[in-house]
């Protein structure tokens, strides 16, 4: 019987291949909690931003004549909705230049594991 493999196909140990999935299985849980740290971030931004939301829709409240206070003092509603829409603006650009560079993260950070291991580099591992 006869196996045909391809040209480009490397033949691993089996104990090499073992250390190197438990390498990548490593590796993949440290990624695994840097992910959660930046999205624990993005949330934290998110969660501003709805403060943020919020204290815009007080201010139009306020601005439309309707009785809003904010502990028990009234709302310098010019001064504090500029500065409102600056913080939802700053806090939608900061989210979204997060989650780009989350991904730009990904991708680095598997191409230093493939030269960091010397393994054959492949469009597959940028996933």
């Amino acid at each position: 019987m006869t196996t045909t493999t391809s040209p480009d196909a490397t033949n691993i140990p089996l104990h090499r291949s073992f250390w190197l999935g438990l390498k990548v299985l490593g590796s993949e849980l440290t990624w695994l909690f840097l992910l959660t740290l930046r999205n624990w971030e993005i949330a934290q931004l998110r969660k501003r931003l709805r403060q943020e939301y919020h204290a815009l829709g007080m201010i139009e409240a306020a601005g439309a004549g309707l009785e809003v206070a904010k502990n028990d003092q009234e709302l310098n509603i010019f001064d504090e909705k500029e500065l409102a829409i600056k913080q939802v603006a700053f806090l939608l650009d900061e989210i979204e230049f997060l989650k780009a560079r989350l991904k730009e993260e990904r991708i680095e950070y598997v191409q230093r594991r493939v030269q960091k291991w010397k393994l054959p580099a492949d469009s597959s591992t940028t996933s």
